[in-house]
Formats: C-alpha cells, structure tokens, sequence
C-alpha cells in the first residue's frame, strides 16, 4: 500500500533569522514591558475570596461585564501571534516526523539540543554586534521578538526544520524537500545551485583549516519558505470567530482531521512579561468600543447576521487570495490591527455599517449623488486625489525609543513638556510680530531701530525640532550594506507625503482611529492651515507638535463622470460616517473600570 500524507492555505514560516535587520525595523507599537500584568490569584477552596482582577478594575458597559478570557484572548491573538503561529508549526513538523516514523525512518537525528540552538544563537549575535556596535543586544532582541525567549524558541524551531528538511548535502535531503523546490522554482534547479554551494563552502573549509561557512540566511529563507508552501496546502484552521470555546485560541486540522490546538493559557504564559498597562488599557478600550457599537447595531436593528458574514467574508478572502492586497495584509497591514481575529469583528460592524449607509444616502431622483455625499468630495479628494502634505513634526515622546520601553509616567511628563515646547514656540512668535510691529513704527517715524536679531521663525523652529523632537533612528551599520534609508524618522522631518504615506510615517492606523476617535493625520489634511504649528496633539507614542509647511491640492482629483470614482468617494463618506457613528455610541454608553 502506498503512502500518503496529508499536507498542511500558506502560513509563513517564523523564522525571523536575521537579528540585524531589528535595528533598522524600528517599530514600537507593541512595546516592550514596563509593568507585567499581574497573574491570578490562586483559589485552592472554593470558599476562599475569588481571585483579584487580572487587568485591574472590572469593566462594564452599559450594565455588560467585559470578561477577563475576551480581552485575555483579544492580547493573546495581538501581541501573541507570531508564537500562535510558531505553535501550529510545531504540529505540521511532529506531523512531519510522525510520517517518516511510519514509514521505518530512525528519526533521533532530528533532535535539536541546545548545542544546536547556543551556536545559531552565537552566530547571531557576533553578525549584529559587527554590524551594530553602538546597539545594546538585549534590547534590540526585544525590539524584534519582545521577548528573549521568543527569539531562543524561534532559533530552536529553525534548527529543527533545517534537520527535517536540509540535512547535509542537497542530495540526501528528503524527496518532499526536493519536490517542494521544484514546484516553487520550476526555471531554476535549486537543488543544483544549493548542492554547488555546499561544495565549495565544503572545499574552502578544507584548504584553509576554517570551519565551514553557513548558507547564506536570505537563500536559506527563501528554501524554508518553499518547503513551507509546499508542506501546508491541506492545514486549515478555526479561531475565535468561528465559534471555537474561549479557552482556545486555535484548532489545527490537518486534511479535515484534528491536529492539534492552541490554548489561550498557554500564549498568555508567554506573553504575560511582555505585557505593559498601555497594551492592557488598548486591549481593554477596543473591546468596550467593539461592544458599544455592535450593541447599538442591534438596537438599530442593522447589525448583519453572523451566517451572512461568515459567507461575506469567505467571499472577500477567496476574491483576494494569492493577491499582494489579501485580507491578512489589509487586515494587518494597510489597517494596523493586531490580529485578524480583531480585524474581523471590526470589518462585521464597518460592512453592516456600509450596507444600511448605501441605502440611507442614495442619490435623489434626478441628482448623480446626495447632497452629504456631493459635500464630501473636498475630503475624500485630499486622500483618494494624491493632495501631498510637507509636514515637520516635534514628537514629545511617552515611550523610550532607544531602550525599547516606555517611559515611567511618561505620558503626563509627555503632556506637560509638550505644552511648555507649545507656549515657547508662541512666545517666539509673539517676539516676532512685537518686533516687526516696533520695525514699521520706527521707520514710520524715520527713527533708527535697533534690532534684538531674533533667529527666524523657520530658524528657531528647525532649532526646537533638533533640541526636543523624540523621534529616533538606529545607527547604520558599521559593516557590510546599509539599510534603505525610507521610512527613517529624521527627527520629524517628513517630505511632501501623500494621506496614507503620512499616516504610515507618524505610526497611525486605522485600528487606532476606531480606537481612540481621532488621527493626527487627519488633523493635518483637514483642519490645518498651510504654515500653521499646531498641538500638541495625542498620538500613538506621546504629543506632537506640527509644522505644516505646506500642502498641495489633489494632482488626480476625484471624476464624477466616472463610475469607480463615485463608488471611491461613496466608501469613503461610509468609512467617515462609522467612525462617528462608533464614538457615539461610545459617548453615550455608561462605562466603568476604563
């Protein structure tokens, strides 16, 4: 009888190999740990007092408890996903290995001992202080994996996969590793390629006395990566949304058969040192906003069912799958949210949202659009038509960029020192026009004027920028190729962006808008005047202080002739009107324990 296994839709394999590229990936919006969250109390009789609040005060919204397992589970699928991930693969590489033990294999040379995991992890470690030897190791290991143990358990996941899957030389690797690089590279033999470059790593080893040199980590990620697409065409999973009991965060099946699961136990034991009270309080804001809106839904009786969004979403994922513009990428990506698992209860209220909107505003009879929607189009023009802001930003940091953390208090110093940055910037401003006001009067009355020789207000603004803003950039490397140089801060010196390219460069999102109701980005396209320094305002990481310098119209401006761009410009007063729509209900809720 022949063979077969089953072989695990595609998850990315979470070997995040090169420890170097942390330093120059610098994103803190899931940061490093200030305060751990602290753990339950035990209960050993039942008799004894229940244990104490695991997030602090019991949260309540409108007469409704909040629980501790939805915003557990809500932090497990954010701040634990790649270790979610990093467990499922565990089970597809135990599958793995349970085919080759049926099948007579002596699978005891897949071991991984921590000899294995120690040199990975040495090797690392002497690339990046080479490269970067200005950097503390220890917080840029929690810059890129928040976590020391994570990045340990990620290192011992990838030596086991590389004993399964590329053991020695090329020609001993397994027929499926072979097949799988055929099928992902059928112009290039890379088997060929790989087997020439073990040769002559091999060789030179040999004719200097030098240990042999590793496989390039970039060509070894792209063969792990092949072998992964190939290995998990028949896994599928269910998570929260699909109705799985709240204590799991996910079941595996392989084939339809159960493989596995993931417990929420089991990823907060991981993630609880992480964990810092703004993640908490985040966690905690988006489930009582999520439910202050989901709430008013069905009061307004518009609220899809979850049979008809189950099929809606289906619909969208199988529209969008093998695309660069996924539902995982827009999920987390284009729209920043942590998880997908919180990503899909938004987009059920937003879609429920959008079809009752598409019928309260349709156009009129005789009219191409509703007056609200017609109104709308100098808005949605700045964003749809490629308007371009020139901004310059003074970030007064609540978070310690440097050092991976956030600040103690920090976001009431953050307050207070941006408002006296503010009146000082005023003052400035003040002296300015007093001058000049003393300047016209004098050569009003032919008298010599004697001028203090105040720096400009562009002078003393660059002076201010350079002094206080908190935005901060990594070091380039001290060997080998520099980093892209996109996407570094230049203490807030942004050039002329677009809507979203702004957005994107002062770490805003739109899972930060439904959360909090406001985006600075929005503030600087629509409400700001070209030339005014305004703030502080409250963002992602503190307060900013802004310098618009400039803003351009749109260069592609909305066309109402054509049909696309009225359906653009319909979607975008329907994303605007949600967004009231969410923080009203969530002004009028009674709540307590926020």
């Amino acid at each position: 009888m022949t063979a077969t296994r089953t072989r695990p839709s595609h998850t990315p394999l979470l070997a995040l190999f090169a420890l170097c590229l942390s330093a120059v990936a610098v994103s803190a919006r899931q940061a490093a740990p200030a305060t751990p969250a602290a753990p339950p109390a035990a209960a050993d009789q039942k008799d004894e007092a229940a244990p104490a609040p695991l997030f602090g005060q019991v949260l309540v919204v409108n007469d409704h408890t909040i629980s501790e397992a939805e915003i557990k589970r809500h932090l497990v699928y954010g701040v634990g996903k790649d270790l979610i991930e990093m467990k499922k693969l565990d089970m597809i590489l135990d599958q793995e290995l349970r085919f080759r033990k049926n099948q007579g294999e002596d699978i005891s040379a897949y071991a991984v001992d921590e000899a294995d995991v120690a040199e990975r992890f040495d090797a690392q470690v002497s690339q990046f202080k080479e490269r970067y030897p200005t950097l503390d190791l220890a917080t840029e290991v929690r810059r890129a994996y928040k976590d020391a143990n994570w990045y340990r358990m990620n290192l011992r996941q990838t030596a086991k996969f590389d004993k399964i899957f590329f053991p020695g030389h090329p020609d001993n690797w397994s027929d499926l590793t072979k097949e799988a690089l055929a099928a992902g590279s059928p112009e290039v033999d890379l088997l060929k390629d790989a087997g020439e470059s073990w040769e002559r790593r091999h060789k030179h080893a040999e004719e200097t006395g030098e240990p042999v040199p590793a496989e390039d980590d970039f060509y070894m990620s792209i063969l792990r990566d092949m072998v992964m697409q190939f290995l998990i065409s028949d896994i599928t999973t269910r998570a929260a949304s699909d109705g799985i009991p709240t204590h799991l965060a996910l079941e595996v099946y392989s084939g339809g058969m159960p493989l596995g699961v993931v417990t929420v136990d089991e990823i907060f034991a991981l993630i609880e040192p992480a964990l810092t009270p703004h993640m908490i309080e985040e966690a905690r804001l988006f489930s009582a906003i999520l439910h202050v809106t989901e709430a008013q839904m069905r009061a307004d009786g518009i609220l899809m069912s979850g049979e008809d969004f189950t099929a809606l979403f289906q619909e969208q994922e199988t529209a969008t799958a093998g695309s660069m513009f996924n539902m995982n990428m827009i999920a987390l990506t284009a729209h920043g949210f942590p998880s997908m698992s919180s990503y899909k209860d938004y987009y059920r209220l937003s879609e429920s949202h959008r079809l009752w909107m598409e019928v309260e505003v349709q156009a009129p009879e005789g009219q191409a659009l509703h007056p609200a929607v017609k109104e709308h189009m100098s808005v949605a023009n700045l964003s749809m038509g490629l308007a371009k802001a020139d901004t310059e930003v003074l970030l007064v940091s609540a978070f310690d960029f440097p050092n991976y953390k956030w600040k103690e208090d920090g976001w009431a110093k953050a307050s207070k020192r941006a408002n006296e940055l503010m009146a000082e910037i005023q003052s400035h401003a003040d002296f300015l026009a007093e001058v000049s006001r003393m300047r016209k009067e004098a050569a009003q009355k032919g008298e010599n004027f004697d001028d203090p020789g105040l720096p400009s207000r562009a002078e003393h603004w660059a002076g201010m920028l350079d002094l206080h803003s908190e935005y901060w950039d990594p070091p380039m490397p001290a060997s080998g190729k520099s980093p892209s140089m996109v996407g570094l801060k230049m203490k807030g010196r942004f050039t002329p962006k677009t809507r979203n390219d702004l957005e994107k460069a002062l770490d805003g999102s739109g899972y930060q808008q439904f959360v909090y109701g406001r985006s600075l980005t929005n503030t600087i396209f629509q409400d700001m005047k070209p030339g005014e320094i305004g703030g502080p305002f409250e963002g992602p990481y503190g307060y900013y202080i802004v310098y618009l310098k400039s803003r351009t119209g749109p260069t592609r401006p909305l066309q109402m002739t054509d049909e696309r761009h009225v359906s653009l410009l319909l979607q975008s007063y329907i994303r605007q009107e949600f967004m009231a729509y969410s923080q009203a209900a969530f002004a009028a809720a009674e709540i307590s324990g926020l």
